[in-house]
């Protein structure tokens, strides 16, 4: 288009059909009337000053933009609000899961303590048992080369007289207990 002369502006085009092949309802309210532009327009056009009947000024139609938009604000505070909320109680369970932690490591960090103690104390007595058991061992007789079955039905009280008997003539001790190990 060429430039804007009357009844056209700027490359808009009115005509039945509106500005740009555009609806006539779709005319902003500020846009000024050309000397014969509203000739053709709807009834009632030029009489309400350039705005179509039924669509209101444009401060109207503003303020309609404005309520929607102060509604839309108000649903967004509102739920703002709520997030806040929720994170205010999400925050709270995690300073008590954070305390929990903390009295949980203090308790692990005590059993980790005795585990040690266990430990040691276990390692202390398997040496220990190892001596008394090798020392057990040292003060046990066995006696070998007798017939199966030769001690009868009192196995210790066989193994009792036939001690008593090798060990009088040495000398030694004749205090002893006889135990059947197996």
């Amino acid at each position: 288009m060429s430039a804007a002369s009357p009844g056209t502006c700027a490359g808009w085009v009115p005509g039945p059909e509106g500005l740009c092949g555009g609806s006539v309802q779709a005319v902003p309210a500020a846009l000024p009337i050309w000397s014969g532009w509203a000739v053709g327009r709807p009834a009632g056009y030029a009489a309400h000053g350039g705005v179509l009947p039924g669509l209101g000024t444009g401060s109207g139609i503003l303020r309609g933009h404005r309520v929607a938009r102060e509604g839309k604000i108000e649903t967004m505070a509102v739920e703002v609000n709520l997030l806040r909320v929720d994170l205010r109680k999400v925050s709270d369970k995690v300073k008590a899961g954070e305390g929990s932690i903390v009295e949980l490591q203090t308790k692990v960090g005590v059993l980790r303590k005795q585990v040690v103690q266990a430990n040691a104390a276990v390692g202390r007595l398997e040496v220990r048992l190892e001596d008394a058991e090798g020392r057990s061992r040292r003060n046990n007789v066995r006696l070998l080369g007798f017939l199966e079955r030769a001690e009868g039905s009192a196995a210790e009280t066989f193994e009792e007289n036939w001690i008593r008997d090798v060990l009088q003539p040495t000398g030694l001790s004749r205090v002893f207990v006889v135990q059947r190990a197996y």
